[in-house]
């Protein structure tokens, strides 16, 4: 299969697949329908069509069955209202052809939603299956027979979520055909509500929230009852995603299942459930924020009727196309809500797991430590918040607000200390002098003061600082809270759990352009490599070692096999994880542990420090403070760096 070409306007990131699967690739002209057997339970025909492709020196044949509607559809009255499971209708159903993708801006400079902007409707919950098909050969596609898919086959099935910072993106943009090919695993890709229509919540059963984490668990139900019409096994499923997917997919796993089990393993990139802001603090202000920013006028407590009847007599493009108020700096208007039964609180209750599980006082649910779980972040995943910076100045992205103040393209230490500023901040309108304390070890930890004017180099650290903060402790925690879950309920056992860090070095020239300061990986690089989208001999042979781990792990819980580095599994004492590189595959130890001291203790600790109201013990604790400062100023340099 040929590699995708993209050319981009604004390096839209949060779309999360641009970097190779860019628009919708047919892998070949092909003229061989593939159908499947209707059953008592699936009762429809589905007919895709067979493709040969190929990755590296690997040729396959793998069928495409496109745009199937796993629920129905939610428009009209059904609009903000949970999905409804599509039950199949006895007949057929031409799976040819991609279905409607979530309303959302197609401006963005991403050329697969751009491509696919003619189909944005409201009616997009549909889902896409690959399937290999090792029985066939390209003579057999090449010679336009028609054929029955074979019965009896259990492959394993990865259900993948796609990403988008949950405004932007569609399952369409993710062509599963290599992956399912090489590995003989079937792959799902799906569509879920994005935006307003997909997390707007008014706090009660008016607008109940989490509509699009719903749609997801709807598609999952659909995949269990119907994936074996497809060859799949229903009780063999790996759900997946990056980002804004890796979320879902994490929050996914702490939700008792019911029987069936609809999945046993998680795979999340860069993003799990513990990412900071991931949650609304207040569904009801923010719905009534959101609201009268588009127009609604509504005043007053207990008006969640109100809100909803003045957006349900909004078109689609209003809805999309709104500016709404950030209520907490760093983080988008609209989230995920906690509200029962699919999200009953916060997760981060899982991020003070090493801390608290030796008093037992903390509950991990065992839905989520029972499951193999596979994660990891990009080298430089932090630089995704100077990308949204680019969908601000392209009115791309103009109803999601991060920062109070929008960091420019390169930073002063000024503009430092305001982000780092607003990151602590409960409010806008908290003071500055507050966090004195924790400003001033914050800065003295990333900015290299004997360079004060090197606004690249700062630019540079305030990625890192993003990196440290919105990815590697939130995978660093979620993995301990996996592994320290059993410990804490004395349940004996639970899921494997595995660590990477992806780094590719990022040379995209538009990119420079924009970001000249930027030099690592940034947000969404790993995922072409997961895919099998890329190009050049080295770029292959590390797409081909990435791949074999994610196929082996998607297969048996486990990315470890024949011919690979042995991958350690997580564990709490020495962290171990794998650093996957062009030129390295190599195991490492503590991820991120010098970053989770320095977040989780000592900042904290300087916030207790303040609180303090004797005088000896407020002289103690600045000494104290004053001591740690330089101590971490010294293990920046000499020791901590080696555990980044």
């Amino acid at each position: 299969m040929a590699k995708a070409v993209v050319s981009f306007k604004y390096i839209p990131v949060l779309s999360l697949m641009i970097m190779a699967i860019v628009g919708y690739l047919q892998t070949a002209e092909a003229s061989v329908y593939i159908t499947t057997t209707a059953t008592a339970q699936t009762k429809t025909a589905y007919t895709g069509i067979a493709y040969n492709a190929s990755f590296s020196t690997t040729s396959f044949v793998v069928a495409q069955f496109l745009g199937i509607p796993y629920a129905q559809p939610p428009t009209g009255s059904k609009r903000f209202a949970k999905p409804v499971i599509n039950t199949p209708a006895v007949g057929s159903y031409d799976a040819s052809k991609l279905g409607n993708i979530c309303p959302q801006h197609s401006n963005s400079g991403d050329q697969c939603i751009s491509s696919l902007a003619p189909s944005m409707n409201e009616d997009c919950l549909y889902l896409n299956i690959y399937v290999p098909l090792p029985n066939m050969t390209a003579s057999d596609v090449e010679s336009g027979v028609n054929r029955t898919l074979p019965t009896g086959k259990q492959y394993p099935v990865f259900f993948y979520i796609h990403g988008g910072g949950y405004y932007l993106g569609s399952g369409n943009c993710y062509n599963g055909t290599n992956l399912a090919g090489l590995g003989e695993v079937i792959v799902v890709t799906s569509n879920y509500r994005l935006g307003i229509l997909g997390f707007m919540a008014t706090g009660d059963d008016v607008i109940s929230g989490n509509l699009a984490l719903w749609d997801q668990w709807t598609a999952l139900r659909w995949v269990n009852q119907n994936i074996a019409a497809f060859g799949g096994d229903p009780n063999l499923v790996t759900i997946g995603g990056h980002s804004a997917g890796g979320i879902i997919s994490t929050l996914m796993a702490m939700f008792p299942q019911d029987t069936p089990e609809l999945f046993q393993r998680v795979f999340a990139l860069s993003g799990t459930a513990l990412m900071p802001k991931t949650f609304m603090r207040d569904d009801y202000n923010t719905a009534l924020t959101v609201a009268n920013d588009l127009g609604c006028n509504i005043q007053g407590q207990g008006k969640s009727a109100e809100i909803k009847d003045c957006l349900m007599g909004m078109s689609t493009s209003q809805l999309v196309k709104g500016k709404f108020t950030a209520l907490t700096p760093m983080s988008f208007p609209l989230e995920t809500s906690i509200s029962e039964p699919l999200v009953p609180k916060s997760t981060y209750f899982l991020s003070q797991a090493l801390s608290k599980y030796k008093s037992k006082t903390l509950s991990v649910p065992a839905s989520f430590y029972k499951k193999d779980l596979f994660l990891g972040t990009s080298q430089e995943d932090g630089v995704v918040f100077f990308t949204l910076r680019e969908y601000f100045l392209a009115n791309a992205l103009i109803n999601t607000t991060l920062f109070y103040v929008v960091p420019p393209r390169t930073v002063s230490l000024s503009d430092f200390k305001q982000i780092v500023f607003e990151i602590l901040a409960n409010k806008f309108t908290d003071n500055m002098d507050d966090y004195k304390v924790e400003i001033d070890s914050i800065m003295n930890r990333y900015i290299q003061w004997e360079k004060p004017n090197d606004l690249v180099l700062q630019s540079r650290k305030l990625v890192d600082m993003f990196t440290d903060l919105g990815f590697v402790i939130p995978h660093a925690d979620t993995a301990l809270a996996h592994v320290l879950g059993p410990i804490i309920d004395s349940a004996g056992t639970g899921g494997k759990t595995f660590m990477y860090k992806f780094s590719k070095a990022y040379t995209n020239a538009e990119a420079k352009m924009l970001f000249n300061f930027f030099e690592g990986t940034e947000h969404d690089a790993d995922i072409p490599y997961v895919f099998g989208f890329v190009s050049g001999s080295d770029d292959i042979a590390l797409s081909k070692t990435f791949m074999s781990y994610v196929i082996n792990f998607i297969k048996a819980g486990d990315p470890n096999g024949p011919g690979l580095t042995q991958w350690k599994e997580f564990n709490a004492e020495t962290q171990p994880y794998m650093y996957i590189s062009t030129n390295t595959v190599e195991q490492r130890e503590y991820f991120g542990a010098s970053i989770q001291q320095f977040w989780n203790e000592l900042i904290p600790s300087l916030k207790q420090c303040k609180g303090s109201s004797s005088t000896a013990d407020r002289l103690q604790n600045t000494v104290l403070v004053a001591m740690v400062s330089v101590a971490w100023s010294i293990c920046r340099f000499v020791v901590c760096i080696n555990y980044k």
